[in-house]
């Protein structure tokens, strides 16, 4: 939404101990390294003196890998294998497949390459075959192989990799220096490189994208420490340029992979179909020529800044992004992906594998469809994805000069808190003034005599709230409707916390007026919150320790933790372990326009002490409030019309 910027849902205050905030850290300090700052300095001058429109090619002669001396080292290795395997054959298929391929190397990247051993397979009986057809990594070969390298002069810290998904040995070669990482068992790598070699070839401004983004990225460190791979950060690339340009008349550059496979022959790869035409006038990507690549690049980052991916299968052989709930149950109308299943397990001999869709992002391949790209994301590195996206939003909106963004884009980080909001923090107690609220101050004010008097925590509208009260009330994306929307989120919210605590915790909730009149006025009045509920709690069993929190596609949130709920009370009404003495005053503040919530447990007295006991009950209560609260999804809430 164009016209909630950053500021509007702005962090109020800063967590001690984010994981987001040590990955923003982490990144800081490896771009300030006396390593980086000598390669900044490099770009800068680079960037100084060249030719107007050139600046990502000044940028890739420094950070990237010239072509054609890469190939001139693939070759030298690919004869020195040759050479030291062929006590097992002298057959051997020796194919280089990912960057080294595809023209988007940089500077310290390892070679891929692939060795058919076909012709090393042990032949003698069918039932041989038929194990090495169910197995593709021959377990003797790839052992033979290690053994050969391991005792080789010419190849150095030789390491065989047998628990990857893709069994590797990987080495270092002498003579050149590179490292080379060597699959026996995986020939899809081959045929997913020549597609993306195809579409490298087609524009060159396709080229400067994935080339840029791959930098980008490294020095973000999204690839490597951030879980996501380089062929993940190029599969989103395909997807973004298969989406609608909106200035372009509605125009996409690349069609879906089922559109390019549609005219020609099947290249079935272990059951997988890696045929595709790009070469004919119907298929070729069509770039307009007035788009430049600075274009693509901002549309890129725009694209996914804008997008929830929670909750969907991003699908660059359709081009579309499906609804995870679709593939439950094998419930998907979606025939090649079923027909693949049918064909991978015919292959294999076994089970399909379906695609993975509990992970925080969920990115098909384009060919493999079983194959989510993106599984080993985590939701910390998700998260810093994210923060990383609306950085370049900063950088963007705050440099018109285009030699100092391409600079700040690789190498300049915004404050966390400052770009992206988070959704919840434990806080110490803090005073806001009112130009704190109004974003012209950050700085809390500590109260020291109210340190040991409560607890609490702070949460602001996600992105994905924001969206899902749009939807709902059909609030136009206007200036004029900000103040209300963030006021339906302060209501709905209001209305959870009270849900969670008397329905999933079964907590008694007496209404504290007589506080909540006595606070509202002089509050009010000084302009520092717009509502204050406030409520006397207390319970007899806990209902809280042990909950799950993880996401679920057959029921919404609540109905999963209502039946957590009758499975947890049922166990521990009669069990003296989950005996409880919970008393506590519990206040909900809604702060000035509606942009957060401060929800604080007051501690009885006397108790300050034991809140500290990680066992105590209130802690873990408070805990887990936090993280219920945290999970809790406001769109599954306004479509079921358990918040009206």
């Amino acid at each position: 939404m164009n016209s909630l910027k950053g500021s509007d849902v702005r962090e109020l205050h800063r967590p001690k101990h984010n994981k987001k905030l040590n990955r923003y850290k982490a990144t800081l300090k490896f771009l300030n390294t006396p390593e980086k700052l000598e390669e900044r300095s490099r770009i800068h001058e680079s960037l100084k003196n060249c030719k107007p429109g050139e600046e990502l090619q000044s940028i890739f002669k420094i950070l990237s890998i010239d072509h054609e001396c890469l190939e001139l080292i693939f070759v030298r290795i690919r004869n020195c294998l040759a050479k030291e395997l062929k006590t097992l054959t002298d057959q051997l298929k020796i194919f280089a497949f990912g960057s080294i391929a595809t023209n988007l190397a940089l500077r310290d990247c390892d070679i891929d390459v692939y060795i058919d051993v076909s012709s090393v397979q042990l032949q003698s009986t069918e039932s041989r075959r038929s194990q090495q057809k169910c197995d593709p990594l021959n377990r003797k070969i790839f052992n033979r192989v290690y053994r050969v390298l391991i005792n080789s002069k010419h190849f150095l810290d030789v390491l065989a990799i047998r628990s990857a998904r893709v069994p590797i040995v990987k080495c270092k070669h002498k003579d050149t220096g590179f490292s080379v990482d060597i699959n026996l068992s995986c020939p899809s790598s081959v045929d997913s490189t020549r597609f993306l070699q195809a579409l490298v070839r087609t524009d060159v401004r396709i080229h400067f994208l994935l080339l840029f983004l791959k930098i980008w990225a490294k020095h973000m460190q999204i690839v490597k420490y951030g879980n996501m791979s380089s062929y993940c950060l190029i599969i989103l690339a395909i997807f973004y340029l298969q989406q609608p340009l909106e200035n372009y008349n509605n125009l996409a550059i690349l069609l879906p992979i089922k559109k390019l496979q549609a005219n020609c022959n099947e290249h079935l790869v272990q059951g997988v179909n890696y045929a595709f035409d790009m070469e004919s006038n119907e298929n070729k990507p069509c770039l307009p020529p007035s788009i430049t690549t600075f274009e693509l690049i901002k549309g890129f980052f725009g694209f996914y800044k804008s997008c929830d991916l929670s909750s969907v299968v991003l699908s660059p052989y359709l081009g579309s992004a499906i609804p995870r709930n679709d593939f439950v149950n094998d419930s998907i109308n979606f025939f090649e992906y079923q027909n693949q299943l049918l064909t991978t397990s015919q292959y294999f001999n076994k089970d399909p594998e379906q695609l993975r869709i509990d992970t925080r992002l969920c990115v098909q391949d384009p060919f493999c469809l079983t194959q989510n790209v993106a599984k080993s994301i985590n939701g910390t590195n998700t998260e810093y994805f994210e923060y990383c996206l609306a950085n370049v939003f900063s950088v963007c909106q705050n440099n018109d000069n285009m030699i100092e963004l391409y600079e700040k884009l690789i190498f300049d980080l915004h404050d966390p808190f400052e770009i992206l909001p988070m959704k919840v923090n434990e806080t110490k107690h803090v005073e806001l003034s009112e130009e704190d609220l109004n974003g012209k101050s950050e700085k809390p004010q500590q109260l020291d005599n109210e340190k040991q008097q409560h607890v609490s925590f702070v949460f602001t509208p996600s992105r994905n709230d924001i969206k899902a009260i749009i939807a709902h009330k059909d609030y136009s994306q206007s200036l004029d409707d900000n103040l209300q929307i963030f006021k339906y989120w302060s209501k709905c919210y209001t209305k959870a916390v009270e849900i969670i605590l008397s329905q999933l915790y079964r907590l008694e909730l007496n209404e504290n007026s007589t506080q909540q009149e006595e606070n509202r006025s002089p509050i009010k009045d000084s302009g520092k919150c717009e509502d204050i509920k406030s409520w006397f709690i207390s319970g007899s069993i806990d209902l809280w320790t042990s909950r799950y929190h993880q996401k679920t596609h057959d029921r919404t949130f609540m109905e999963y933790h209502m039946d957590q709920t009758e499975r947890l009370y049922k166990a521990r009404a009669q069990n003296p372990l989950y005996s409880v003495d919970i008393k506590a005053l519990l206040t909900l503040t809604v702060a000035m326009k509606y942009q957060s919530i401060e929800l604080r447990l007051h501690l009885p007295n006397d108790s300050s002490e034991l809140i500290l006991n990680k066992k105590h009950p209130l802690k873990r209560f408070f805990n887990m409030l936090k993280c219920t609260i945290a999970n809790f999804s406001l769109k599954e809430a306004l479509q079921s019309s358990l918040i009206s």
